[in-house]
């Protein structure tokens, strides 16, 4: 098996030609600050096979300091046959994440990112799934 996930990030902030704070705060979350590799690194522990009709599940955040409402109801997407990909969005905002202590952070993102996986293994009746998340400081 090998590794199915990948994360992307889309920032829905205020255009001041500057890295806001929220966007440099959920980066180092999620690629790393000074050496720690972040939730990305986390993730790469994270392995599972749907045979030959999945290949790559990207992780969306949508990071909406701005307090819009999420853009999509269906937090799982169509499915790109050409990529064998599908795109997940879990949106990251003030409630649910900027004001949360980094243990609350880490329980909604892991917390929505299990959601979601169950969610694509009843959508593509996964062959198999194995689930290995550290217990490290993303429990």
């Amino acid at each position: 098996m090998s590794n199915i996930l990948g994360v992307y990030a889309r920032f829905q902030v205020e255009d001041t030609g500057s890295e806001t704070k929220n966007e440099k705060e959920f980066k180092g979350f999620l690629w790393g600050n000074d050496g720690d590799g972040g939730l990305s690194s986390e993730l790469k522990k994270v392995s599972g096979s749907y045979g030959k009709d999945l290949k790559l599940i990207l992780i969306q955040f949508i990071v909406n300091s701005i307090s819009s409402p999420f853009p999509n109801p269906d937090p799982l997407g169509k499915f790109r046959q050409k990529e064998k990909s599908i795109g997940v969005w879990i949106e990251i905002n003030k409630e649910n994440f900027f004001n949360k202590s980094e243990k609350d952070r880490n329980t909604y993102v892991k917390s929505e990112i299990l959601d979601h996986l169950e969610k694509l293994n009843k959508r593509f009746r996964a062959k198999s799934w194995i689930l290995i998340w550290s217990n490290s400081s993303r429990t």
